[in-house]
């Protein structure tokens, strides 16, 4: 039942994401697990130890989590479907600046925000945009990060934050699908600058 359902909403996930984007030809959707059901048993067993445990970590504290070689999604609730479905959507569609080793640390929170940035905004197309758009996000006081943890929540807080100012852009009907466009197909390296989409 579970199962069903992931694949129900990936798909309309999927079909939303094809028709704002333009995507004339899009890749089939990767698979998404629901963590410990029988569908996802022998799941990680071509991933790495490293992986593993990441996954593992996210499934013990009720998260979720994308990998991208190959792309593949686990889920611990259903409602995480947007979330982890937008990234395999740009994992396969967005470009050489979705998948392609950042740089340095800059680069890769840049890369890391942008993608947060997208999933957010799909989130709020998908599920309860009131609540989205009124969701409060605690803004990086500072630029220095010490950790690998407080690096990962800085570049995902202020990806949901851009996110969230996409989704009221769009709603609101400011939003410049043009420029939307053009963002999803750059390098998600480099700085987001554009007025237009937030």
């Amino acid at each position: 039942m579970r199962e069903a359902a992931i694949r129900l909403q990936a798909k309309i996930v999927w079909q939303t994401l094809t028709l704002i984007f333009g995507i004339r030809r899009p890749k089939p959707i990767p698979k998404i697990h629901f963590f410990l059901s029988p569908e996802s048993k022998g799941s990680l067993r071509h991933r790495s130890s490293e992986e593993i445990d990441l996954v593992h970590h996210q499934q013990r504290h009720g998260e979720a989590i994308t990998l991208f070689h190959p792309p593949e999604a686990w889920v611990t609730k259903l409602d995480q479907i947007p979330e982890e479905a937008a990234h395999l959507f740009a994992i396969l569609h967005q470009g050489r600046g979705s998948i392609q080793a950042p740089r340095n640390l800059k680069d890769e929170f840049e890369w890391m925000k942008s993608h947060e940035a997208f999933a957010y905004f799909t989130r709020a197309l998908s599920l309860q945009p009131k609540e989205c758009l009124n969701e409060k996000f605690s803004r990086v006081k500072s630029k220095i990060i010490r950790s690998k943890v407080s690096f990962w929540k800085a570049a995902h807080q202020e990806g949901y934050s851009l996110g969230q100012k996409m989704a009221r852009a769009y709603f609101e009907e400011r939003l410049d699908l043009k420029a939307l466009r053009k963002w999803f197909r750059s390098d998600w390296r480099k700085e987001f600058r554009s007025k237009a989409l937030a």
